[in-house]
C-alpha cells in the first residue's frame, strides 16, 4: 500500500494520484501555491481516491462553488467504505467542517490524533491563527493549543511543518525562546516553508526587532507566489514593521502593490483583516494609508464580502471598516446580526464582540471615555477572536490610546508597560 512521508496508507492504487497529494499535501502545510490545484489533479486521476475528493470538495466550498463541493464531499463519503479507518475517520471530520460543525470536528480531531498523531492535514486545521482551537471563542484557546501541540511533537520529531506551527503556538504564549528556536530549525530544513517565515515574523513582533523582520521578510518573499496562502500576511507584517518605525511611504507602498484587496489574493477574512488593520494602525501612528479611492476600495469590498459565517475574527475588522460615517447601516446590521446570535447563544463571546464593535466606534467618533470603558471591557476577553496576538494588538492600542487622550496616563502606561517587559525579559535571544 501506497503511504505518504509521515507513514500513513492511501487508499489508491494510482502512484501518479498518490504522488500528486503528497505534492499538494507538502504545498498546503507549507503555506505555498497551487496546493487546491494538485489536490483536484489526485482527484481526477483516480475518481476512486476517496481522500483526495473530500479534500477537493473542501477547497471547493471555500471557492464558493457549493453545489458542487456537495457532489464531491458525497462521492468521498461513498467512497470511503473501500479506504483505512484513518481515512474514514478524516474524511467524516473534513464532512463535520464543511457542515459547519467546527466544535464538534474539532473534538474528533483531538480523539482522532490519539491514534493518528501524523494525520498532519488535519492536526493543521487545528492549529493555525484562523484554526479550530483559535476560533473556537474561547479565553484559554492559546493554552489548549499548546498543550495539543507538546502532546503530539514526540511522533513529529524534526518534521519542518510542525516545528513552524509548534513555534507559532509557543510564541502566541510568550515563550519566545522555544519559538525562535524551532522556528529557525524549520527554516533550516525546509526554508521556503512560508508558516515558518510567518511565525519568524511572529518572533520578530513580539521581540520588537523591526528590522530584523524587515530584514527577512524582503528577502524571504523574493521567488514567493502572490498566489501562495500567505503572500499577503506576510507583507502585512513587513508594512507593521515599516510603520513602527515610521516608514510611512513603505507601508503605503507594500498596501498599493500587495495588500489592497482588489489585487490580493486569498479569502476575504484575511484580506480585510489586513488592510483594516494595517489602515487603523496608521491612523494611531497619524497617518493616513489610505486615499480617497483606496477607502472606497476597502469599503466596497468589505460591504461586498460581509458575510463572515459568524468568524468573530473577521467581523472585528469589518467593525473597523464601519466606523465610517457613511456606512452606519452596514454597522447597524452587523450588531443586530450578532444581538441575534446572543439571543440564542448566551456565549459571552458575542457580549465582548458588541463592546468591541460599540467601542472602536465610539473612538472613531472621539468620544474616548466611552471608547476607553467599552475597551477596557473587552480588552481581556480578545483572544476570543482567534488570529494572533500581533493581530489582537490594535484593539489594545486604541484602548491605550482612549486612555492618552483623556490624560489617564496611569492606565496607559500600566497597558504599555505590561506588554514592553513580556518582550524584554527575553530581549537577548536574537
Amino acid at each position: 500500500m501506497i503511504k505518504d512521508r509521515y507513514g500513513l496508507a492511501v487508499s489508491t492504487t494510482s502512484l501518479p494520484a498518490a504522488e500528486k497529494y503528497f505534492k499538494a499535501m507538502d504545498s498546503a502545510l507549507a503555506g505555498n501555491a497551487f496546493s487546491e490545484k494538485w489536490f483536484e489533479e489526485a482527484a481526477l486521476i483516480d475518481p476512486t481516491f476517496a481522500l483526495a475528493q473530500i479534500v477537493h470538495a473542501e477547497n471547493l466550498l471555500l471557492q464558493g462553488k457549493k453545489e458542487e463541493a456537495i457532489v464531491f464531499k458525497n462521492k468521498a463519503l461513498g467512497l470511503s467504505i473501500q479506504s483505512t479507518e484513518r481515512e474514514q475517520q478524516h474524511i467524516a471530520i473534513v464532512s463535520m467542517l464543511m457542515d459547519g460543525k467546527s466544535n464538534a470536528a474539532l473534538a474528533a480531531i483531538v480523539n482522532h490524533v490519539k491514534k493518528y498523531p501524523t494525520d498532519a492535514l488535519l492536526v493543521a486545521k487545528a492549529v493555525g491563527g484562523f484554526g479550530l482551537f483559535a476560533f473556537s471563542g474561547e479565553v484559554g484557546s492559546n493554552q489548549q493549543r499548546l498543550q495539543f501541540m507538546n502532546t503530539l511533537a514526540p511522533a513529529y520529531g524534526n518534521d519542518w511543518w510542525f516545528l513552524s506551527m509548534h513555534a507559532f503556538a509557543y510564541v502566541e504564549l510568550f515563550h519566545f525562546k522555544e519559538a525562535k528556536e524551532k522556528v529557525e530549525q524549520s527554516l533550516q530544513l525546509y526554508y521556503r516553508n512560508g508558516h515558518a517565515a510567518h511565525s519568524y515574523s511572529h518572533v520578530c513582533y513580539e521581540m520588537g526587532q523591526n528590522t530584523e523582520c524587515i530584514r527577512f521578510a524582503s528577502q524571504w518573499l523574493q521567488g514567493y507566489e502572490r498566489e501562495a496562502h500567505l503572500y499577503g500576511h506576510i507583507h502585512w507584517h513587513w508594512a507593521l514593521s515599516e510603520l513602527a518605525n515610521e516608514n510611512f511611504e513603505k507601508v503605503n507602498e507594500l498596501y498599493q502593490q500587495h495588500l489592497c484587496p482588489t489585487i490580493a489574493m486569498g479569502g476575504a477574512v484575511g484580506l480585510i483583516a489586513d488592510a483594516a488593520a494595517l489602515q487603523w494602525r496608521s491612523q494611531l501612528k497619524g497617518f493616513n494609508l489610505l486615499e480617497y479611492e483606496q477607502n472606497k476600495s476597502l469599503q466596497k469590498y468589505s460591504i461586498d464580502n460581509n458575510n463572515m459565517a459568524d468568524i468573530l475574527f473577521g467581523e472585528a475588522h469589518l467593525a473597523l471598516v464601519f466606523t465610517q460615517p457613511n456606512l452606519a447601516l452596514e454597522r447597524e446590521n452587523l450588531v443586530s446580526a450578532i444581538k441575534n446570535r446572543h439571543q440564542k447563544d448566551a456565549h459571552p463571546k458575542y457580549a465582548m464582540m458588541l463592546n468591541l464593535i460599540e467601542g472602536v466606534t465610539a473612538f472613531a467618533n472621539e468620544n474616548y471615555q466611552l471608547a476607553a470603558t467599552l475597551l477596557a471591557a473587552a480588552n481581556p476577553q480578545l483572544a476570543r477572536l482567534g488570529g494572533s496576538h500581533a493581530q489582537r494588538d490594535l484593539f489594545e492600542d486604541t484602548l491605550i490610546q482612549s486612555y492618552l487622550m483623556l490624560g489617564n496616563t496611569i492606565q496607559a502606561t500600566t497597558l504599555i508597560d505590561a506588554r514592553i517587559h513580556r518582550k524584554q525579559q527575553f530581549s537577548t535571544i536574537f
